[in-house]
């Protein structure tokens, strides 16, 4: 066994139950947001904070947003859906790294709308989508895989950081 596969190496299987529960959690955040009509209050003109007030009074002026790009309830529910399909093709494993990049967006987004409905976890779960980007998480336990394997594309095995 070389030094880098034991001080560097990572178990893949660990990899693949961070996804899967990661990918829980942020399955369970979208839908709550959707069945509690949070897309409506937090999230659309109709709401607590309407556009117009979080671009221009808002903590981060300035800031990003595809919320900003619409007002009504059913445009912020139709996003949100979006971003509930991102984070299910995070947890089952499906192209997870584009997912990883569509989750960091929308969870920033999510943050410029209205930055008062989400609390210091956001910027964790951004945080680990950041980190995650760089990872093997479709190696093991995920329709990738699945899909290397059935193409002949080798096992899962172990990997190895390259420094």
């Amino acid at each position: 066994m070389s030094l880098r596969r034991a001080y560097l190496g990572v178990d893949l299987r660990g990899l693949a139950l961070f996804r899967i529960v990661f990918g829980a959690n942020l399955v369970a955040f979208f839908a709550t947001q959707l069945c509690d009509r949070g897309h409506e209050t937090f999230f659309s003109d109709v709401g607590l904070m309407p556009r117009a007030l979080a671009i221009a009074h808002g903590p981060d002026v300035g800031a990003f947003s595809f919320f900003f790009a619409t007002g009504s309830p059913a445009e912020a529910a139709a996003l949100l859906i979006g971003c509930s399909l991102a984070s299910f093709s995070f947890l089952v494993g499906y192209r997870t790294r584009t997912a990883t990049w569509v989750l960091l967006l929308a969870i920033a987004s999510l943050r410029a709308r209205n930055p008062f409905v989400l609390n210091s976890s956001a910027t964790i779960a951004s945080l680990l989508l950041l980190i995650s980007v760089g990872l093997p998480l479709d190696r093991v336990a995920s329709v990738s895989a699945r899909v290397r394997r059935a193409a002949g594309d080798g096992g899962p095995g172990s990997y190895s950081m390259r420094v």
